[in-house]
């Protein structure tokens, strides 16, 4: 994953363990977009949603990026 003072989340191996079956969109998250400044690292959530059962009705990053507006 990474070295011990800084861990990254592989996309690629996520992408590699579950695209076959899942839509796979990162958003990536500043503390301070969420009020907290006392956390010195930015966050990723990772959403997935299965291909065959779900219909994504609005985009989460342009969702997030609007409301940072």
């Amino acid at each position: 994953m990474g070295s011990a003072s800084r861990k990254e989340l592989n996309m690629l191996m996520i992408q590699k363990l579950y695209g076959k079956h899942y839509e796979i969109i990162p958003l990536y998250v500043a503390p301070s977009d969420q009020g907290h400044t006392g956390v010195a690292r930015d966050r990723v959530y990772v959403i997935l949603w299965l291909r065959d059962k779900v219909v994504m009705t609005a985009d989460p990053k342009k969702l997030y990026q609007d409301k940072m507006l």
